[in-house]
């Protein structure tokens, strides 16, 4: 970052911390400073080819996490409905036959999913990473009452790079 850019972002975020009420569209050429503050120049990444493949090597991480949580969050949109489809996001299309997350698979009356998800880790030193681990809360809602899992989903990527897999799973119960 240079020091025009970092002078730029505390203005900004000393400005952001305002108690004062502001309009949608007073806030829109705000956001776009910090974005232009974030985002180096096309000369200063020309002139620093690591910094170019540093932002190239985040960009690509960034990009396997996203597809990785996508693919835990369609999983997850699939059960217990459509176990078929879920069953096929798993490594050999298919998991173990008691999968670690057996409890959510198993849930019987489940009226809605609320999935959150932490920011996800690699498993590896590959950039993109070759395996990742995302960890979820879970709360289901049930004509009962609700139920709450935490764990995490780890996956990689598939042999014919048509996407993710789920590799492993540890989901657990708690309690409220």
């Amino acid at each position: 970052m240079t020091i025009k850019q970092g002078v730029m972002l505390c203005a900004l975020l000393c400005l952001g911390g305002c108690s004062c009420h502001r309009t949608p569209d007073a806030e829109k050429p705000a956001a776009a400073e910090v974005a232009d503050a974030a985002t180096p120049e096309q000369g200063e990444i020309a002139d620093d080819p690591q910094q170019a493949q540093d932002a190239a090597a985040r960009r690509a991480r960034n990009a396997a996490f996203s597809a990785a949580v996508s693919v835990v969050h369609q999983y997850l949109a699939a059960l217990p409905a459509r176990t078929g489809e879920a069953d096929a996001m798993w490594t050999g299309g298919r998991p173990s036959p008691v999968p670690d997350d057996a409890n959510l698979r198993s849930v019987e009356g489940l009226n809605s999913l609320r999935v959150e998800t932490d920011e996800p880790t690699a498993l590896d030193k590959a950039s993109p990473p070759e395996a990742v681990e995302v960890p979820v809360r879970l709360t289901a809602r049930l004509a009962g009452g609700n139920r709450h899992y935490t764990g995490w989903y780890r996956l990689r990527p598939r042999v014919d790079g048509s996407g993710w897999e789920i590799t492993s799973a540890s989901l657990q119960p708690t309690l409220d």
